[in-house]
């Protein structure tokens, strides 16, 4: 690189500018104000711009693209506290997603990031910004300063060498955070098989397919049963069928949906919304026979067997289907949400009551199923029905059991991140212990954390459904506290499998901390990667 540059480098002047000025008050009449403004424009401002052309010619074979900056050194009549330019690929100029260089009271910065507030041009929505701060926030290091007393190690060429390459090394998690975003993926509607175990394992005949054809009819069982038996990946993923894309598997291998799934009690007619999955990738041939042959030599295919023996349902067979019959997406764990609220009905006018094929179909605003986290909170006492129950007479009535979709804790999982979670805190030299009696009764607190100054109380929940989660870990973790008149914890944790929610539980727990002065937190603890989240 040329080392004769036409811009000086960063000093310690710069930095000490933005001290002195940032954040006070911009007096346009005032002569010392204007004199500030000016060297900030022509001196730290100028340098920002430059910084950001030299990273951007070295990244063009990256598509990345100069940016329209403006020396903005004032903001809302206020000097601006720091400088910055934003670097994105082509294409990319609105969608609030970017790398950014900069100085500031403290130094220089460079770092991924997206758009926080809102401005006329860009707005991301909630559940957007929640999904780029669940994958940049929570991923190591997308943040680098170079503090004041460190900028004479530096020059041109090595704070542009350093910015490249962290740049490159995030490209794959900015090109992830795009696409996750704006739903790149086609979205579609499957139909799955009916289960009242959480599709964790088989649940027996009950509501299954009529259809004389079907695998269903047959055997009394889909091999989707296994759809969130998260305990088991591999490599990073759960491995699961979908009777949508074998029927069409040609059209679909190698593509990556995000698919909204339904169910359909066949002895009733009742449809029911299941959840979502984002980035369901559909496997090769060779990918489906390599964890086929994984599950085999864990011995988890003799467990689904025997599971299919358990409910008095033909396993006949089932040793004979290989690779795509068995396996043909994989996703991610924390790309799902499954609906909490399984045994609530798909209303009669919706249009997904005009589907009942197990086919891949588009999907569209007004079958209305996804949970929309931008959607108004809809409570209003005064607009509930006021209901009067008929006198019973005092006689007790029956009615025949009608057995509905459930969500089920996944216990595999559960004893995973329990084991996971205790190795972690031990090699952090914290003293932990798991599974210790609540004091009363046979109650077991999951995890205990003791700490100088009181003991930290985890509960671990592993319901595909988060909010499920959550609600039965509160109401464990306040009794294993209090119960009766006590308080053993200084605080209470609640710990899942990852979440695509991160933003809203974020929310959620500060609410209740505020709210009510409980000290009650949130984590998540990924089982593939041992990494535990911030606490929130």
């Amino acid at each position: 690189m040329d080392t004769k540059h036409k811009v000086p480098f960063f000093d310690i002047e710069d930095i000490t500018l933005l001290m002195e000025v940032g954040g006070r008050k911009y007096e346009k009449n005032n002569p010392i104000h204007q004199k500030k403004g000016r060297q900030l424009k022509n001196e730290v401002w100028e340098k920002t711009l430059y910084w950001k052309d030299l990273v951007i010619s070295q990244l063009r074979k990256y598509n990345y693209v100069k940016t329209r900056s403006i020396r903005r050194w004032q903001n809302s009549g206020s000097f601006m506290r720091y400088t910055w330019a934003q670097i994105f690929k082509q294409g990319d100029e609105q969608k609030g997603i970017y790398f950014t260089v900069g100085a500031g009271q403290q130094g220089l910065n460079y770092q991924f990031d997206y758009q926080h507030i809102d401005n006329t041009s860009i707005k991301l929505r909630t559940n957007q910004k929640a999904i780029c701060e669940s994958l940049i926030k929570k991923t190591n290091n997308t943040r680098i300063s170079i503090p004041i007393d460190k900028l004479h190690e530096y020059t041109w060429e090595r704070l542009v060498k350093e910015t490249v390459d962290f740049i490159i090394k995030y490209t794959p998690l900015y090109d992830e955070v795009i696409k996750k975003v704006f739903n790149l993926n086609q979205k579609r509607i499957a139909r799955i098989t009916y289960n009242t175990a959480g599709w964790i394992e088989p649940s027996g005949k009950y509501g299954k397919s009529k259809s004389k054809n079907s695998h269903e009819f047959n055997y009394g069982y889909g091999h989707e049963e296994w759809l969130f038996d998260l305990a088991k990946t591999y490599k990073g993923y759960h491995y699961a069928f979908l009777e949508p894309i074998r029927k069409q598997y040609q059209a679909y291998e190698d593509k990556t949906f995000d698919i909204v799934l339904y169910t359909i009690n066949s002895e009733t007619r009742q449809r029911y919304f299941v959840g979502e999955i984002a980035n369901v990738k559909v496997l090769t041939k060779d990918q489906a026979e390599e964890v086929y042959s994984y599950y085999e030599k864990t011995g988890w295919l003799f467990e689904m067997e025997q599971q299919i023996i358990d409910k008095n349902i033909n396993p006949d067979g089932f040793s004979n289907w290989k690779g795509l019959n068995l396996f043909n997406i994989r996703f991610k764990i924390s790309d799902i949400k499954q609906s909490e609220s399984l045994d609530t009905p798909i209303p009669p006018h919706n249009p997904i009551h005009n589907l009942n094929r197990y086919s891949l179909i588009h999907y569209k605003e007004e079958y209305g199923l996804t949970e929309n986290v931008d959607k108004v909170d809809t409570y209003n006492f005064a607009a509930a029905k006021d209901t009067i129950p008929p006198a019973t007479g005092g006689i007790i009535k029956t009615k025949e059991y009608e057995r509905q979709p459930k969500t089920v804790e996944i216990e595999y999982l559960h004893q995973a991140i329990s084991d996971g979670l205790l190795a972690k805190l031990k090699s952090e030299s914290r003293k932990v212990k798991k599974e210790v009696d609540a004091g009363y009764g046979n109650n077991r607190i999951d995890l205990v954390e003791q700490v100088p100054d009181g003991d930290i109380f985890y509960e671990i929940k592993t319901y595909p459904s988060l909010k499920t989660s959550i609600r039965v870990a509160i109401g464990q973790l306040l009794e294993y506290s209090m119960w009766t008149e006590k308080n053993k914890a200084k605080e209470l944790i609640v710990v899942t499998q990852p979440t695509p929610d991160a933003e809203a539980v974020k929310i959620y727990f500060a609410h209740i901390r505020k709210t009510y002065n409980i000290p009650l937190y949130y984590q998540s603890f990924d089982i593939e990667t041992k990494e535990l989240s911030g606490k929130v």
